[in-house]
């Protein structure tokens, strides 16, 4: 891969929220300020958390996403999403998460219920098929015109599946019973966190040759050009607690998929290109499991200053297969972080030009990062409960043309 530029904004943070005239305006926006990528968060359908790393199916897209001038030809879908929509329209039906729905045969995912069910609610299975398809459509034409513009789209996969979703509904051999995700205690939280994810069967997801892993990244890489692996250290091994716990404290580590799932992605998937989210908790099996897969590693500007000369999230030790990121979608913006910080001396601009100046093939800074907005800007605060999480939004108005000459004069400055 060439070197090159590129910012992250989700779908929902585009001045209308949907993947419309605003969407094909920003990538015009990119193309003139000289970047190279586009990157997103999760594109599927969240629970009622609105986190769009908390999906009620991995073979999903946002219906919020879908410009209501788009209407889809008659395309094919993945069995996938008929599942989904029958989840969905059973959700609408009992009104309550598929676990205590009333009808255990159909909670149970009986194959005569899935059969009775799809008769009884035809039509709203269908109305919710429909809605993927616009999607899909509107998706994959939105795709062909970044790509006649320059630019290729970075999409985001996260490792677990929310418990109230059509994945575990549907799968539930491949999920544990008693078991959810989380991280141990760190510096940060001295009683860890939990997710409340379940965790993977991975005996059974092995046994089944990783189908599910793999439909899963078939799905997304339907849309993207590099796809950047969430958690990635969960493929090698992940934290794992009782389900009743009170915190993630007497979790355990738990062997999971590693070398014979990279293999699998090698192989199949040998035009896209994966970007392993590795930060965190990484020890010297995660590292040898990253090495053996030859994904590219993220580097993070705002982790680099802890006073360590060989801190590897600083530039000057960037080696040519990792992407630097200003800061990701759980960091305070650049400008916040900076105050913070106390770096008074260091302008936005000035931390953004220090990382350009990296080895990364790939360089991707947040949108707020270059308007240089602060805290209150920033996309998600990881552990809190607020309306501002997820919510960011662009005010079409900020994406001046002088905006992008800035941005295209730096970018041209390192060579990206």
């Amino acid at each position: 891969m060439e070197r090159g530029s590129g910012v992250l904004l989700h779908i929902s943070s585009l001045p209308d929220g949907k993947i419309g005239k605003s969407a094909y305006d920003f990538i015009d926006f990119l193309s003139l300020a000289g970047q190279k990528f586009y990157q997103v968060l999760p594109i599927g359908q969240p629970d009622a958390s609105r986190s769009p790393y908390s999906l009620l199916s991995s073979f999903s897209g946002n219906i919020d996403f879908i410009d209501k001038s788009s209407k889809h030809l008659n395309i094919d879908v993945p069995d996938e999403v008929h599942e989904f929509a029958l989840f969905m329209a059973l959700c609408d039906y009992f009104k309550k998460p598929w676990y205590l729905w009333e009808d255990r045969s159909i909670s149970n995912h009986d194959s005569k219920a899935i059969k009775k069910y799809s008769a009884i609610l035809f039509r709203e299975v269908s109305y919710y098929t429909e809605l993927q398809r616009n999607f899909i459509y509107s998706m994959k034409r939105f795709v062909r015109y970044a790509h006649d513009k320059g630019i290729m789209l970075i999409g985001d996969l996260p490792f677990y599946s929310a418990y109230d979703s059509c994945d575990v509904w549907a799968n539930r051999n491949y999920f544990s019973d008693k078991l959810v995700g989380g991280v141990p205690p760190d510096d940060f939280s001295s009683d860890g966190q939990m997710w409340g994810f379940p965790v993977y069967d991975c005996e059974k997801i092995i046994d089944g040759d990783y189908d599910f892993l793999l439909k899963r990244v078939r799905f997304v890489s339907e849309f993207f050009d590099i796809i950047r692996l969430d958690h990635f250290r969960g493929y090698e091994s992940f934290w794992a607690i009782d389900k009743d716990s009170c915190d993630a404290r007497n979790g355990k580590w738990v062997k999971s998929f590693g070398k014979g799932f990279i293999d699998k992605l090698k192989n199949e998937f040998k035009s896209t290109e994966f970007i392993a989210e590795d930060l965190g908790f990484i020890t010297q099996d995660v590292k040898e499991l990253l090495r053996y897969s030859n994904f590219y590693s993220m580097r993070v500007l705002q982790f680099a200053f802890d006073g360590d000369s060989n801190n590897i999230h600083l530039p000057q030790n960037h080696t040519k297969n990792c992407f630097c990121y200003t800061g990701t979608h759980d960091n305070d913006t650049l400008c916040g972080w900076l105050k913070k910080s106390q770096m008074t001396n260091v302008s936005t601009l000035d931390a953004i030009e220090f990382a350009m100046s990296s080895d990364a093939v790939g360089f991707i800074a947040p949108m707020q990062d270059w308007l240089e907005q602060g805290s209150d800007y920033r996309m998600n605060t990881p552990g809190s409960v607020s309306e501002k999480n997820w919510s960011y939004r662009l005010v079409g108005s900020e994406l001046s043309n002088e905006l992008a000459r800035k941005m295209r004069y730096i970018t041209r400055q390192f060579n990206r």
